[in-house]
């Protein structure tokens, strides 16, 4: 993410930005909520008058500037769309007219907030820097089957699937039918790789999967790529890392990131620490629950003794609340680290990320035991049936 400018006036805080590449686009819709000023070029339907009671419609691009009223992102295609009421004078959109903006990578965007505080200070400040966009390639493989996940600070994103009747493998035959349909899932499979991840841009490329399948892909990649003196395979060979996986579904996303092996190789990503803090949350759950809480009343609660040794919370959870629950929180996570704790900012799209919103989406690791008031437990369970509906 490229940052333009930015100016603080009093509370209000005004910046421009140019998202750059798909995660940037999931930081602006971390950073943009409802009642923002944002103003960018938009195209938009308008009617030309040419005569003798006559319109035309033509699609002309102008320059808005909306008051926010709904910020959509959809991950699976990377697109952000921002609508609201336009707020400066036009000559073909009225004043309070709605439109909704597409927002585009390489396309300037001015934002104005009223409402800046130490969290959207800190999401600026981490979308705009650079050695921040570390990116792993995650392909699970298994027999005739294929799964492609791209791994960033912010996003697992799904970019693939494969899928391809492999022959059995029978005894007493020379098993050529299994082969030549093996060899052909491989081919496309490395097409596919190839096709839609920048690879050399990947940290790294991590082939899981239950079986062999995987490590008899790598073998076809080397073998291919040497016959044929491919020098963009060849470059990126000692990217790849094999690590096995119970299964090529979505789950084993975290599995991967559990290997020892994968976590020195991607470090300096955030995802790496969430998982851990995650995990170290469960097995606490699992041995002594009041050194761990979950739900918004807890977490408060225990913030007010100070007692929180780690404070666990989603993107979700600071973006689908008002204005004053927001502040509460921005309040919670100051004292929190005045007092010697750590806190982790969970990213929606990551499996961790789900699995903490199914949990209502706020958690802390404490330093001492906390008692709950009474009650407690009921009103916890009444906030994770709200967060599911939600």
């Amino acid at each position: 993410m490229k940052l333009l400018f930015r100016k603080r006036d009093n509370e209000d805080m005004a910046f421009g930005l140019v998202a750059e590449e798909d995660d940037d686009l999931w930081h602006l819709y971390n950073l943009i909520s409802v009642n923002d000023e944002v103003e960018t070029i938009t195209s938009r339907k308008v009617h030309k008058d040419i005569g003798n009671n006559t319109y035309a419609t033509e699609i002309r691009k102008m320059r808005l500037t909306l008051m926010i009223t709904k910020v959509d992102f959809d991950s699976a295609n990377s697109s952000l769309r921002l609508s609201g009421k336009n707020i400066k004078t036009n000559d073909y959109v009225k004043m309070g007219q709605y439109h909704t903006f597409e927002i585009a990578l390489n396309e300037k965007i001015k934002i104005k907030k009223k409402n800046w505080d130490s969290v959207y200070k800190e999401k600026l400040e981490e979308c705009t820097n650079v050695k921040m966009n570390s990116k792993v390639a995650i392909l699970l493989v298994n027999c005739g089957e294929a799964q492609m996940y791209l791994l960033t600070e912010n996003l697992c994103k799904h970019i693939f699937t494969l899928s391809k009747v492999i022959k059995k493998k029978r005894e007493k035959s020379n098993n050529s039918l299994y082969a030549k349909s093996l060899g052909a899932f491989f081919q496309q499979l490395l097409l596919q790789l190839m096709k839609n991840v920048d690879v050399e841009k990947m940290q790294c490329i991590v082939l899981g999967g239950p079986g062999f399948f995987k490590n008899d892909f790598l073998q076809y990649v080397y073998e291919k790529s040497e016959q044929k003196n491919d020098k963009n395979v060849l470059s990126i060979k000692s990217k790849f890392l094999i690590v096995k996986t119970s299964s090529i579904n979505r789950n084993s996303v975290n599995e991967i990131l559990n290997n020892q092996q994968i976590k020195d190789q991607v470090l300096n990503m955030k995802v790496v620490s969430h998982i851990d803090v995650l995990n170290k949350f469960y097995k606490m759950f699992d041995k002594s629950e009041e050194k761990i809480c979950y739900g918004n009343a807890d977490v408060k609660y225990a913030a007010s003794l100070q007692a929180i040794e780690s404070l666990l919370i989603t993107d979700r959870t600071f973006r689908n609340c008002d204005v004053v629950t927001r502040k509460e929180y921005v309040a919670m996570v100051r004292d929190v680290r005045n007092s010697g704790g750590r806190v982790y900012i969970f990213p929606d799209n990551h499996t961790t990320g789900e699995q903490l919103n199914a949990l209502t989406g706020i958690a802390a690791i404490l330093k001492f035991p906390v008692y709950m008031p009474e009650g407690d437990d009921e009103r916890r369970q009444n906030e994770k049936r709200e967060d599911e509906e939600n």
